[in-house]
């Protein structure tokens, strides 16, 4: 290997015949020589979650005991700091289980997550200065319906003149929707977190638009998102 050169971890060596679901891996023992040695693994999971025990490789590999799980559990860390957010207006009408507090990938336990960062004043304060300039409406204050089963529904307060009504998540627009769940995932992604929202700006009005995109990028600068 010369300096500098790339050369794979480990690479898939063939694939499982139809009788198991064991698959041949070579890995990189860091000497010279084409032949590297193998070991067994499953198609049934990604691979790198399979080589993050130094136990995996001979005794003899010192390096690739060292390096490859070290490799792998970076891998598997930075993936699960990528939050994906595919909202769904329709699936987010409803209620959800107050535990149920870690966004989905549709947003169809919205509720739970806003009810959770509803728990903490100061988090609450940030929902709403996310949420109160983007909507048509003059949105005061985020409420929630509990019912005995610990399930939670929103319910936005919104003012009108020197009157204020409560809407409930059925009744709230799609644009409305999609808004309430963009801030709940970035009020709640992990530090340093890559989040992927699709088609941010479906169902909010063009006027809003840049609004939406300057608190987007004030809410994630402030979560370091």
């Amino acid at each position: 290997m010369k300096p500098g050169e790339a050369v794979p971890l480990y690479q898939v060596d063939g694939r499982a015949n139809d009788h198991t679901d064991e698959i041949r891996v070579a890995y990189n023992n860091f000497k010279r020589g084409k032949n590297k040695p193998h070991i067994p693994c499953s198609n049934r999971q990604a691979i790198f979650y399979q080589l993050e025990t130094p136990g995996r490789f001979e005794s003899a590999h010192h390096d690739s005991q060292r390096i490859i799980p070290a490799v792998t559990k970076a891998i598997r860390e930075t993936l699960r700091n990528v939050v994906f957010l595919d909202p769904r207006p329709a699936l987010m009408r409803d209620y959800a289980y107050v535990k149920d507090d870690l966004i989905k990938e549709d947003g169809s336990n919205m509720s739970a997550v806003l009810y959770r960062i509803s728990q903490e004043p100061e988090q609450k304060t940030r929902l709403l200065a996310f949420i109160k300039s983007l909507p048509e409406q003059d949105i005061t204050d985020i409420e929630f319906i509990k019912t005995d089963r610990n399930d939670v529904m929103v319910r936005l307060v919104e003012s009108f003149g020197q009157k204020s009504r409560t809407v409930d998540a059925p009744l709230l627009s799609d644009g409305t929707l999609r808004v309430l769940a963009v801030g709940a995932t970035l009020l709640t992604a992990p530090e340093g977190a890559l989040v992927v929202i699709e088609e941010i700006d479906n169902g909010v009005h063009p006027s809003r638009a840049e609004t939406l995109v300057r608190q987007l990028r004030a809410t994630a600068a402030e979560e370091s998102c």
